[in-house]
Parts: structure tokens; C-alpha cells; sequence
């Protein structure tokens, strides 16, 4: 027998495969490696609808989850089961099937051009060469995108009851002679890091989960990152299998929230335990070059304050836009700032949460923000969460306690609203 457990965890694991074929098509075109984005595009296209029906079929669902393309009564039965759960969505239902009619075809509609073009994306034309045809496919899956991210917000919220908090190693937190390895750990994040973090979930009434970041599953309704500055990562051979993981699961519409800092600016080697700096390259001629914040602003667009260092205290507000995304009724009056996105961040994909202005220029800053990327999102916090109480101590920094109480209340408004 199939149990509903059984069925929600083929929805997430074929749901996780999708999203990154589809990152890898968008690669694929961006390099002008046409085939091969319409090659991801069409395991893309599978994945989805094999997700959907383990997740909303309850008869058998391995009887369509197991076909590279469904029979025609099959799609219709899919589409009636999500009909009936998401009825606010007939039109994004409609283009699913629509989608996959046009590209995968089904049993009764079979089309071996199609299937070549899936297997090959027409090999005969010359290498680099892009035709209508090959980028209209990755326009229809980018199409149908947002929907299969809502479908999975939806679950999370409805039905789900973790929160993650992404680990990586093992040290025994409670032993007082780690002092300076969690400081090593955590840089700007308050030492105590993942326990301070389990209990305040616990104390908001979800389950803490800690999520191994060489592979994340989405069953969560949003993941912790308690490193501060840092990540854990599994190895450091070039490679940063742990951080393509951490894109991976924002880009397939999963939230992150970065606890301290600047994102990225380091990470936790797993075999070493030795924190590494990511912003030095070394480049051929073995000059190191100082590149600050190189993985934030390369791959989400977004830079962060360096000038005022290291910290200050500055009085905080939001405007009527930001109020849109989340509106803080007990925001602090003044707090403790590091590193807070600057308001000229490159990508339009930035928004404010709450804003505030540098002691020195006045200058708009954002201490806390929504960067898009992909379907998902981060929410990242410019705060020094060291406690004022020194290391390894007990007392929580008013940030600290200002991002346990933020939590809570993005817990309960609409997630659509953050999600424009």
C-alpha cells in the first residue's frame, strides 16, 4: 500500500529535481548551449507533472508517476484532482496542461518529433545557434514556474510544521572549551548559534529540523541559516556542492533567512573545521585578489555596507511600500547594524523591509531586505547578533530577539504578500 508519507516525499523529490533542471536550462541558453537547455527544459516539464500527480492523485499514483508522459485520461484525472484543490487557480491549471500537451505530448497523442526534439534539440544546426522553437520552451516552463512554487508554499504552510536550521557538522555545542570554535563558527551571530535557534522555534510552537546542506528537501517552511557571515560546506575541492545545494533550494521557491552579516563572506570546511574566507580569488599568475562579498553580489545581485565599520546603531523605520511586504508593529526604535544591503543594490530584485540611514553620510540603507532569486527568495539581516553580554553567553542581543519576534509574525501574515 501507498501511504500518503510515501506519496508527499516522491512530491518533494521529484518537485527538487525539476527546479534544478530548470536552473540548468536557464544556464544552458546563458552559454549558448541550446540542446541542452531544451534537454532540461523537457526533464523540467516530466518532473512537474509526475510531482503533481503523486502529491494530488490518491487512487494509484504510481501508475502516472512512473510514465515519461501521461495517457490523456490520465492528465485529465490530474487536472480535475487540482482543479478541485486549488480552484483560485483554473487558469494556471489550464496552462500546465496546455504546456504539457504542446511539448511532452501524452499516450494518445504521441509525437516522435517532439521526443527528438526532446532527446537531441535538433542536432543538424550549427553549434551556438538558437531557434524560436528552443527558447519558446524555456519560456513556457518559466511560465509555469510560479505556479508549481506556490503549489509547494501552499503545502508548506498549510500543512507543515518545520522550520530548518542548516547544519552541516558535528561539534558538541555544550562544552565550554568550544568557545572560540563557535566563534570561528558563527562570526557575527551569536556564538550559541543552532541552540538558541531550536529553542526559539520550540517556543513558537514549530519544529525544529536541522537540515543538511549537501542536500536539502523542501519540506520546510523556511530554513535558518544561524552561521552569520558563514556556511557549512561539504568540501572545498572547487566544486561547493553545499552551495549550489543553498541556490538550488532558494531558486525552487524555498525562503532563507541569513541570521548576521554579510552572506557567503565565509565558509565552514566540514573536513577541516577551519572557517575560509570566500571573497579572496587567486588567479593564474597567484596574485590574491580581495574581491568583498564576490559570492552575494555575483550571484544575487545584491551588495552590502562596507564603509562604516564595523558597526553602528542607527535609528530604524519602514515606509508604506515595505509595509506591503510585512508590517512590523513593535519594530525596535534604534538597532544594532552590520553589514545592511545598500539601497543602489544591483539587482531590482532587492526590496526593503525596513530601512535606515549610515550616522556618518546619511545615506539609505536597508538592515533588513527580500532578495528574489529564482522562485524563492532570501531575507537577509544586515545585524550584529553578538550578545553585548560576551562570548558564550546566555543573554540573546535585542537583534537576535528582534529576528526571533520577526519570525513569528512572517509565520502569520499571507506568505503571497513577501512573495510579489
Amino acid at each position: 500500500m501507498i501511504t500518503n508519507e510515501v506519496c508527499v516525499d516522491r512530491f518533494l523529490n521529484l518537485y527538487r529535481k525539476s527546479f534544478i533542471s530548470l536552473k540548468e536550462a536557464e544556464t544552458a541558453i546563458a552559454l549558448h548551449r541550446s540542446d541542452d537547455c531544451v534537454w532540461h527544459c523537457f526533464v523540467a516539464l516530466e518532473l512537474w507533472w509526475k510531482s503533481l500527480y503523486w502529491l494530488y492523485y490518491k487512487n494509484d499514483p504510481s501508475n502516472g508517476g512512473k510514465n515519461h508522459m501521461p495517457s490523456d485520461p490520465q492528465l485529465n484525472d490530474l487536472v480535475c484532482a487540482l482543479n478541485n484543490a486549488l480552484p483560485m487557480c483554473t487558469t494556471e491549471i489550464q496552462n500546465l496542461k496546455c504546456t504539457i500537451h504542446k511539448w511532452k505530448g501524452t499516450k494518445n497523442q504521441t509525437n516522435p518529433d517532439l521526443r527528438l526534439f526532446a532527446h537531441y534539440g535538433y542536432p543538424e544546426l550549427p553549434n551556438g545557434n538558437t531557434t524560436a522553437k528552443q527558447t519558446e520552451i524555456l519560456k513556457d516552463a518559466l511560465a509555469i514556474a510560479p505556479f508549481m512554487a506556490n503549489i509547494l508554499r501552499q503545502y508548506n504552510f498549510k500543512e507543515n510544521d518545520k522550520i530548518g536550521i542548516l547544519v552541516g557538522f558535528n561539534v558538541d555545542l555544550s562544552k565550554e572549551d568550544n568557545l572560540e570554535l563557535l566563534k570561528q563558527m558563527y562570526p557575527h551571530s551569536n556564538q550559541e548559534g543552532i541552540v538558541s535557534w531550536e529553542r526559539v522555534i520550540k517556543t513558537m510552537g514549530f519544529k525544529s529540523e536541522k537540515t543538511f546542506s549537501a542536500k536539502i528537501i523542501p519540506d520546510k517552511r523556511l530554513i535558518i541559516n544561524p552561521f552569520g557571515e558563514s556556511y557549512p560546506e561539504l568540501t572545498t575541492d572547487g566544486k561547493y556542492p553545499s552551495y549550489e545545494e543553498i541556490k538550488n533550494y532558494v531558486y525552487s521557491g524555498g525562503i532563507l533567512l541569513l541570521a548576521g552579516g554579510h552572506p557567503f563572506h565565509y565558509l565552514w570546511d566540514e573536513r577541516t573545521q577551519q572557517r575560509l574566507d570566500t571573497s579572496y580569488v587567486t588567479p593564474i599568475n597567484e596574485r590574491v585578489i580581495d574581491i568583498k562579498g564576490m559570492w552575494f553580489k555575483r550571484d544575487f545581485k545584491t551588495d552590502v555596507l562596507w564603509n562604516e565599520n564595523p558597526s553602528f546603531y542607527a535609528k530604524t523605520y519602514q515606509n508604506l511600500e515595505d509595509k506591503k511586504l510585512i508590517e512590523l508593529a513593535n519594530l525596535p526604535e534604534q538597532l544594532h547594524i552590520f553589514r545592511p544591503v545598500i539601497s543602489n543594490s544591483i539587482s531590482e530584485e532587492v526590496r526593503p523591509i525596513i530601512r535606515a540611514n549610515t550616522p556618518k553620510t546619511n545615506e539609505e540603507i536597508w538592515p533588513v531586505a527580500r532578495i528574489r532569486y529564482g522562485q524563492g527568495f532570501l531575507i537577509h539581516f544586515g545585524l550584529e547578533l553578538d550578545s553585548i553580554a560576551g562570548q558564550g553567553s546566555n543573554i540573546p542581543s535585542n537583534e537576535f530577539t528582534f529576528i526571533a519576534s520577526f519570525i513569528k509574525v512572517f509565520l502569520q501574515v499571507n506568505h503571497e504578500n513577501i512573495c510579489t
